[in-house]
């Protein structure tokens, strides 16, 4: 409401397995994952767990709806293909969240594979683009920042991830589709971010 009526993205709950296992009664509910990072979350989830995914939406169609805040879209996280994507949006049509009510549906790119097949993801009606940039680095290099053993190899500069980015702002220019950098990159690169800029990306974040 304060931000009104400026663009809000409201990104749709990507709680890990071992997050949500720290909660009253998680234990009792959430599976034990050897690698939360690539695991039960993100589309998959939302797919699986509908009841818990539709009381999400539920609640944004309100606070739309009865709030008057036409300002708030949606950001999907952790989408594997665009078959998946497709699935969800027309769960998300069901509660009136379309272009045609105002809602435009983001979408958060954090896989190599989300890169290689974005041009299907822009064909299937998305209304933008989120780069995560921490996952993004994370799966292109194959290195956990995490992890003390590997970290030291961590670098957000990667050429291929550069190469990605690149990529992906200059298709999403092609299709006239806006393109947001998401993550803590820039905080240590910042030439990274002169890149970014001089390449058109339509913001940071």
């Amino acid at each position: 409401k304060a931000y009104s009526p400026r663009p809000i993205l409201y990104e749709v709950s990507d709680l890990l397995s071992s997050d949500l296992r720290k909660f009253t009664g998680g234990l009792e509910y959430e599976p034990l994952e050897s690698n939360t990072l690539m695991s039960y979350r993100g589309g998959l989830r939302m797919l699986h767990d509908r009841e818990v995914f539709h009381l999400e939406l539920k609640a944004i169609q309100r606070t739309r709806e009865e709030g008057n805040l036409n300002n708030i879209h949606l950001l999907l996280p952790f989408i594997r293909s665009a078959d998946e994507f497709l699935r969800i949006k027309k769960m998300i049509i069901d509660f009136r969240l379309t272009r045609q009510s105002g809602c435009k549906l983001w979408l958060s790119i954090d896989t190599p594979a989300a890169i290689v097949t974005l041009e299907h993801y822009l064909k299937a009606g998305v209304d933008g683009i989120s780069l995560n940039a921490d996952n993004l680095t994370m799966l292109f290099s194959g290195l956990d920042p995490h992890n003390s053993e590997v970290a030291v190899q961590f670098r957000e500069d990667n050429e291929a991830v550069l190469e990605a980015y690149h990529y992906a702002i200059k298709l999403c220019h092609k299709y006239n589709i806006p393109i947001i950098f998401s993550g803590e990159t820039l905080i240590h690169r910042g030439e990274l971010l002169e890149k970014l800029v001089s390449w058109g990306i339509s913001g940071i974040t």
